[in-house]
């Protein structure tokens, strides 16, 4: 399976997942300024089978990314881990 992880942290994901036998690609979201955009760009040359957000920052990822990706057929997670806030 390919795997492209939007993440701020997490390594022990990718490790699992490769120790599994899956590919994996990721983007620290905050790295980029327009993170939107290098997810398409990403997901262009990756072709991921699943997008895994790791995000607990609210207006991240815009909906007009999500629904590219959902046209593109690519399953999303979107992991909050322990926010206590709701975004």
């Amino acid at each position: 399976m390919r795997i492209l992880h939007v993440a701020m942290g997490m390594p022990d994901f990718d490790r699992a997942a490769v120790d599994r036998g899956d590919y994996i690609s990721r983007l620290n979201w905050r790295e980029f300024q327009e993170i939107n955009t290098s997810i398409l760009m990403r997901v262009a040359t990756f072709k991921p089978d699943v997008i895994f957000f790791q995000l607990q920052t609210p207006n991240v990822i815009k909906h007009e990314t999500l629904e590219t990706l959902r046209k593109e057929g690519i399953f999303t997670v979107n992991w909050t881990g322990d926010v206590r806030e709701d975004i």
